[in-house]
């Protein structure tokens, strides 16, 4: 169903390639939900808050904590979640 990311790319282009590569499939899930009557806005909160849980349940840690935290989790194979995360005024999580 996914298409497995190309080994020798990473950083930003990585990022966007998985973007891509998830991007319909969040698209059909949106869809179905507002069919069944929610708000498109309620379903993209509402996955934007599970992927805040389930990032908080990876790095053992609050989400505002795995931002804020300058040190790389014991073991982290690539360094620390934080170093690819950003927070914009509005509140928004970009991945760096």
């Amino acid at each position: 169903m996914f298409l497995s990311p190309l080994q020798h790319w990473v950083g930003e282009y990585r990022r966007k390639q998985c973007a891509r590569t998830i991007s319909p499939t969040i698209a059909l899930i949106v869809d179905k939900a507002h069919l069944a009557g929610w708000s498109r806005e309620e379903v993209l909160i509402a996955i934007a808050d599970a992927a805040d849980h389930q990032l908080a349940d990876i790095t053992g840690t609050s989400i505002a904590k795995v931002i804020d935290n300058v040190n790389p989790p014991a073991g982290s194979p690539e360094g620390p979640v934080q170093n690819h995360l950003s927070v914009q005024r509005n509140g928004t999580i970009l991945i760096r």
